[in-house]
């Protein structure tokens, strides 16, 4: 019975992580396109040009600064990408399920400490909603038989979640944002081998 768990709890690990980068990255992306609102006034096509290129470069840098500072505190606090990275299949279901509720537990805190999510829907899953015409398909996918337009009548199958607020800390002065954990070395006697 223990068997049938495991899976899921990877599954639903997986799926979390993923939804989780992927609000995370679109947060990201909408902090990075505020950066550089302002166009040049003067310095005619060729700055303009330059100035646009500048704030792709911005831009990208904005979200990949953003994603992997996220995978930086699940993996500090909750050493989630050693997880990832790991060899599970030498362990025993027993101490795989052991080390999910700790890495679970961690990466938790870790995200409640630094973003506030709230439910896209109030409603309760597995609740008879109506979709209006003019819905944001960003937070609201249909499933199922879609035929027509516009309201469309269904079961919630899932509230969804959106981040309501961010509070990454600021990047250490001279780390580079690709590194998500520093390698650690203990310095002291070495003893040969």
């Amino acid at each position: 019975m223990g068997n049938i768990y495991v899976p899921v709890i990877f599954f639903v690990t997986g799926i979390t992580a993923t939804l989780v980068l992927s609000l995370l990255l679109r947060g990201t992306v909408k902090q990075g396109s505020m950066i550089h609102e302002q166009r040049p006034r003067r310095g005619g096509e060729k700055a303009q040009i330059k100035q646009e290129e500048a704030e792709k470069t911005a831009k990208v840098d904005a979200e990949e600064s953003g994603a992997c500072r996220i995978l930086s505190l699940l993996q500090n606090k909750g050493r989630l990408i050693d997880f990832f990275q790991e060899d599970i299949t030498p362990y025993s279901d027993a101490q795989i399920g052991s080390a999910i509720r700790y890495i679970h537990e961690d990466c938790r805190n870790a995200l409640d400490e630094y973003i506030t999510f709230a439910p896209v829907m109030k409603e309760k899953e597995e609740q008879k909603v109506v979709i209006s015409e003019g819905f944001d398909p960003s937070e609201i996918r249909l499933t199922g038989n879609i035929t027509g337009e516009p309201p469309f009548e269904g079961s919630l199958q899932h509230s969804g979640w959106k981040i309501t607020k961010i509070r990454l800390p600021s990047l250490p002065k001279g780390q580079t944002h690709t590194v998500i954990a520093p390698a650690e070395v203990e310095v002291g006697q070495i003893e040969e081998k």
